[in-house]
């Protein structure tokens, strides 16, 4: 999986085995986050970030939305949810 901005490429991340919402709650805390942390050279760097995901099972895990609505409160986009500034 990899991520964009601005038409560049942030990163791309890779998992051993399948893709569940344990792993990538993993991703998310630990590693995009970080990617895009580093990128911008900044902490609370989720306050200038729009995350979008497309309708994978995984990205709606209980414990996925939760992190999502703490770290990107009406700042992410994905199925059944549509964004307004």
């Amino acid at each position: 999986m990899g991520g964009t901005i601005n038409g560049g490429l942030i990163a791309q991340f890779f998992i051993n085995g399948n893709l569940n919402s344990e792993v990538y709650l993993h991703l998310l805390q630990n590693e995009i986050i970080l990617a895009c942390a580093t990128l911008f050279s900044g902490e609370g760097i989720q306050n200038d970030i729009l995350l979008q995901q497309d309708g994978h099972i995984p990205h709606y895990g209980r414990e996925v939305l939760t992190y999502l609505n703490h770290a990107f409160p009406r700042r992410w986009i994905g199925r059944r949810r549509k964004w307004s500034p």
